[in-house]
């Protein structure tokens, strides 16, 4: 039997030590601020940094790779592209002997055409004159045709011997030049279209069609640009995700955040874009979180599988939780920095098994932040561990709120408002 007291702990490690550990961890929870590093420094940022070098480098095998693809492509056609011309001048030259020998044929043809029409003076044939004989016109005509034909012939091969010939190869480069010039343009206009019906009412902007070129009227005091910013660049990348850069650049950072604890601070926003949109600010007393929460369903936690009353409440699998992921990922991040904030979040990457959010933090002690006007409603005691309550976006979206018809009486939730509406309460004493 063994000797170890009931409730003695954890053998081998002494008491004193355990309670100086959960001190330790204690403190090091109390502050998470701007300058938490100071007192926590983080381990996973030099492997942070020798996994984005690896990216680096894979990124370069890659672009090497494909730049000896192009190359080699480009060889071939040039290899295709002579070969073409060599047949060509083959075939000029072939149509050329062909024209310069068919002459004479032509002339013993007639000749012979003549004797056989003119049998008796076969000397008027083979001499004629030109006011005795009308044949004899009309073949020396026919051989004009033919010399000018030559000559034609003639002309074309000298043309493409100096490279004059006005055949589609010699106008390859024109082409493309013209072609390159025509998408530019066109990609100018594109642009400036995209822009115009995202971020500018048509009201205000009107795309000139004969040039590219916007017009642009009273705004309002508001400068009206024709040039998309970097944000608005980084947010119409991020709704293409199925392109190639997207998915590997998605690739390379979820293998990333594997190798990173669950929780830990992150230096500055994935998507910048995305975050400035939900209020965050590069200044001091902003902060960012990223956290990983792991897909699926819940399971309800029955022992040993027994389930008890109606078979209608005897389910186990397939159970969903009312909240979303994202609203867990706030909840577990506020509740590693209870001295901040929950702002909002954002999703930036997900696998087979979890989900990764970054979550915008806000240190309420911070004098930057209590002494903005946009932002110091946060400071009050009211908004501690908002995230818990379902005040954020993402908590809101599960409380089934919602404005206008047969959304009244919905405050606390539908059934709970159908239950006290159908529940008969009385006094015990009455």
């Amino acid at each position: 039997m063994s000797s170890k007291k009931h409730g003695s702990g954890r053998a081998g490690v002494p008491a004193e030590n355990r309670s100086k550990k959960r001190r330790t961890g204690l403190l090091s929870t109390i502050y998470a601020g701007p300058d938490a590093e100071e007192f926590q420094p983080d381990e996973g940022r030099k492997k942070s940094r020798d996994i984005q070098q690896n990216a680096f480098g894979s990124v370069e095998y890659h672009l090497s790779k494909e730049r000896d693809q192009s190359k080699k492509f480009l060889n071939e056609f040039k290899n295709s592209a002579n070969e073409g011309k060599r047949e060509a001048l083959a075939l000029v030259s072939h149509f050329r002997d062909k024209i310069a020998t068919s002459p004479p044929i032509t002339v013993s043809k007639m000749q012979k055409s003549c004797r056989s029409l003119v049998p008796n003076d076969a000397a008027a044939v083979t001499q004629p004159t030109r006011q005795s004989l009308q044949l004899f016109r009309h073949s020396t005509r026919v051989l004009d045709t033919f010399k000018a034909v030559l000559h034609s012939y003639e002309v074309a091969e000298a043309r493409m011997l100096t490279n004059a010939s006005n055949m589609p190869g010699g106008d390859w480069s024109r082409d493309v030049d013209d072609i390159t010039q025509v998408l530019n343009y066109a990609r100018q206009y594109g642009l400036q279209l995209a822009e115009t019906a995202i971020i500018t009412p048509q009201s205000v902007m009107k795309p000139d069609l004969d040039s590219v070129k916007l017009t642009t009227i009273d705004c309002g005091g508001k400068p009206a640009s024709g040039k998309m910013g970097a944000l608005k660049y980084l947010e119409e990348l991020q709704k293409k995700k199925q392109s190639d850069v997207l998915r590997f650049l998605l690739r390379v950072r979820c293998w990333e955040l594997r190798q990173l604890n669950v929780i830990h601070r992150a230096s500055r926003p994935t998507r910048p874009d995305k975050a400035r949109r939900l209020g965050y600010k590069a200044k001091q007393g902003y902060v960012i979180y990223r956290v990983r929460v792991r897909r699926g369903g819940r399971k309800k936690p029955v022992p040993k599988g027994a389930t008890y009353g109606k078979p209608v409440h005897q389910g186990v699998n397939q159970l969903k939780y009312q909240r979303s992921l994202k609203a867990t990922a706030e909840e577990r991040v506020g509740r590693r920095c209870s001295n901040l904030r929950v702002l909002n979040s954002y999703w930036i990457n997900q696998d087979s098994t979890y989900k990764y959010y970054e979550v915008i933090l806000v240190d309420p002690q911070h004098k930057a932040i209590r002494r903005d006007p946009r932002i110091n409603w946060i400071v009050d005691p009211v908004h501690k561990h908002r995230e818990c309550r379902g005040l954020t976006a993402t908590g809101k979206k599960s409380r089934g709120l919602n404005k206008g018809h047969r959304y009244n009486k919905t405050k606390s939730g539908r059934r709970k408002i159908w239950k006290k509406h159908n529940t008969l309460s009385l006094w015990r004493y009455r």
